[in-house]
């Protein structure tokens, strides 16, 4: 069962033997109580790495004028990988095709190095920084990089096909963190079986901040909701757990 902030301010406060609250907001305790939330709440997700945060979606379009962009959807931590549609044409069968990732120098290395002055070399400027990129129009891209995490750069677009990339046309993996919204209905973002692990933590965070003492029954379930949870992030995934010498 996931909870509610408000149902968390008033169990934290029960035990903190404070002022009961009919909103997160009606106390200074309370709004302490908050904000120790949202910090466990964050520390969490960035510890646990929750499958639950990992989907599949398309970017964002980039815009006029970057026929070789797309733009990272917001709230994403993390692109693990992007897959385009490599299509002879718009009527021809989807060819999902991995792009190959390279970090921005060695992207920048090879862009370079392409003659700007041939008839299928244009030189696109970054939209960020306004750094030139050539970038070859007419074949689908190779490889893909991001200079600032917020577009996704790649070194050619098939304007045969299309006039620039289309975010319908490409996947990417991601890690994706749920906002944070302080209002008393807000659900709590994790999946049911890490929220009694959440509660605990919070209240023992509390418990230090607020009351500079520990609580060892708290302490104690947490640890044990921890040592519980150890392999069972994932809720759908039984393989035995291997090394993973994949590329990310």
């Amino acid at each position: 069962m996931r909870h509610t902030l408000l149902q968390i301010v008033q169990s934290v406060l029960n035990d903190l033997d404070s002022d009961s609250v009919n909103s997160i907001s009606d106390t200074e305790e309370s709004s302490q109580v908050v904000s120790i939330a949202r910090d466990v709440y964050f520390t969490m997700v960035d510890e646990l790495q929750l499958p639950s945060n990992h989907r599949i979606m398309q970017p964002d379009a980039a815009g006029v004028g970057y026929p070789n962009y797309l733009k990272v959807p917001d709230n994403v931590k993390r692109v693990d990988w992007v897959r385009y549609n490599c299509r002879v044409d718009i009527s021809s069968e989807a060819v999902y095709n991995d792009i190959t990732y390279l970090a921005p120098e060695e992207f920048i290395y090879l862009v370079t190095k392409r003659n700007n002055s041939d008839t299928n070399v244009e030189t696109i400027l970054d939209p960020v920084t306004s750094v030139p990129i050539f970038v070859i129009n007419d074949k689908h891209p190779d490889y893909w990089t991001s200079f600032d995490d917020k577009y996704i750069c790649f070194d050619s677009y098939g304007n045969t096909v299309d006039t620039e990339l289309q975010s319908a046309q490409c996947m990417i993996a991601v890690e994706q963190t749920e906002p944070w919204t302080p209002s008393d209905g807000f659900v709590i973002p994790l999946p049911d079986h890490l929220q009694s692990l959440y509660l605990n933590e919070v209240k023992s965070m509390c418990f230090v901040t607020l009351k500079q003492v520990t609580n060892e029954k708290v302490e104690q379930a947490a640890s044990r909701l921890r040592f519980t949870l150890g392999e069972q992030k994932n809720r759908t995934d039984n393989r035995p757990k291997r090394p993973n010498y994949g590329r990310r």
